[in-house]
């Protein structure tokens, strides 16, 4: 057995015979050593200057120009609508007086929920409302005349099984009020879901509300999830509630109310004759029906009540067709026709003009909102914009009381980064940062 001195010796000769370490191996070692530390510094600096440049692109695109309005500015309609981004941030309160509103998907960093944008009509500010159980795939809302209540559909807990083919069931409204920031929950009972048919304002504080029930749920047929039932029309107040129409004109089947004023037009088709029916006061009007088929969304309504109009022939959001609009009296007679673009009746100022939404060109799919003046025939364009547009699922999507005083220049919303794609750049330039520095290290080794 060889003993430890051996081995050493043994290790010893074996050893390469060679000359003394470089005189300045200290001095190249030291060099490499801050020629890393220097690339690393670099790379590392360039990634944080890319970091934040990310971080003032997304800063900058989501600042507005538009300045808070002076106190006691009046609201008005912007001349402009724009198509709001998914990814806007929220008025964070009450909005005050709104000048529209957009049924728009909000968008977060790992999911997507239905929301609703709304314009102020004090500041043209764009954001979201913060509305709590927004129903997704019921988009209509309705805005009052004056800007200031907005009714849209909500979903819940049905007592059975929930019918969710077409989104969220639907199981009652609430309407919110821009001015306190309240919102007010009406749940309607049902087993499945509400089948939404329309939320309509008439005047500023009363609701039509249109609704069918589905006859079932996601745990039965498919013959049951597609059938349901006609519900009576009910109107909600503020003060009284959620209530049932009485059917003062003895007429059986109701449409939707119009113009935004106390009027409400009831139809019945055996005996073709309407009424034209004020629900605050109980008045009643009775006319035959004119020979024109008025189709979605049916008649506005003159602030008297003396006047309706309508748009007939082809679809009523189809830009492309030849459009016909049409006024009749009470007693059913035609007054004037007028021809030419896509035309949807919705509002009467006054008796004397009429705000309609009309295709911007015979060929566009864009709409802009027009005044005709009823005595010269004569349109007058009041809102324009990509905003106004022909998919929206809504006819009082503005504040159309705002369209009697002059409109407010407008000024874009903003156009903010999506967190989705600031966290991936963010990730990527991180990634290819830290490589570059393995790589650099590596490449810099003696």
């Amino acid at each position: 057995m060889s003993t430890l001195h051996e081995r050493l010796a043994e290790l010893a000769e074996d050893a390469p015979v060679g000359g003394a370490l470089p005189e300045d191996l200290w001095d190249r070692g030291r060099r490499i050593a801050r020629r890393r530390r220097l690339g690393t510094a670099t790379i590392a600096a360039v990634a944080c200057l890319a970091l934040a440049l990310v971080g003032v692109l997304g800063w900058q695109r989501g600042r507005t120009s538009v300045e808070p309005a002076a106190p006691g500015s009046a609201p008005a309609m912007p001349d402009q609508l724009y198509q709001p981004s998914g990814w806007l941030g929220s008025f964070g309160g009450s909005p005050g007086t709104l000048a529209a509103v957009f049924p728009a998907r909000r968008e977060h960093l790992l999911r997507s929920e239905a929301g609703i944008v709304g314009v102020s009509a004090t500041t043209g500010r764009y954001g979201f409302l913060d509305l709590p159980d927004v129903a997704a795939g019921s988009d209509e809302v309705a805005l009052s005349a004056d800007g200031r209540r907005l009714a849209y559909w909500i979903t819940g807990r049905t007592s059975g099984s929930p019918r969710t083919t077409a989104g969220d069931p639907v199981t009652g409204f609430a309407v919110f009020d821009a001015l306190t920031g309240h919102t007010e929950r009406v749940p309607i009972p049902t087993p499945h879901g509400l089948d939404p048919e329309q939320l309509a304002w008439s005047g500023d504080g009363l609701l039509l509300v249109e609704h069918g029930q589905w006859s079932g749920g996601d745990d039965d047929s498919a013959d049951l999830q597609s059938t349901g039932r006609v519900m009576p029309p009910m109107t909600w107040r503020a003060d009284r509630g959620l209530q049932p129409i009485e059917d003062r004109a003895e007429l059986g089947v109701w449409s939707q109310s119009a113009g935004g004023h106390d009027w409400l037009m009831q139809v019945d088709d055996g005996d073709r004759r309407w009424a034209i029916d004020n629900l605050r006061t109980g008045e009643v009007w009775q006319m035959p029906q004119p020979n024109l088929a008025f189709e979605f969304p049916g008649p506005a309504i003159s602030p008297e009540g003396t006047l309706l109009a309508g748009t007939h022939a082809g679809t009523a959001y189809s830009a492309g067709q030849s459009r016909t609009l049409s006024i009749v009296d009470r007693h059913g007679r035609v007054v004037m026709s007028v021809g030419g673009r896509a035309t949807v009746a919705l509002y009467w100022p006054d008796d004397k003009h009429l705000i309609a939404q009309r295709a911007v060109s015979a060929d566009a799919d864009d709409t802009a909102l027009e005044s005709l003046d009823v005595r010269t025939r004569r349109w007058t364009p009041v809102v324009t914009g990509p905003g106004v547009h022909t998919g929206n699922v809504s006819t009082q999507f503005a504040a159309f009381d705002l369209l009697a005083v002059p409109t407010r220049s407008a000024v874009p919303p903003p156009r903010p980064l999506g967190q989705r794609v600031v966290v991936g750049t963010s990730a990527v330039i991180v990634l290819v940062g830290g490589l570059a520095i393995v790589l650099w290290r590596r490449r810099a080794r003696p």
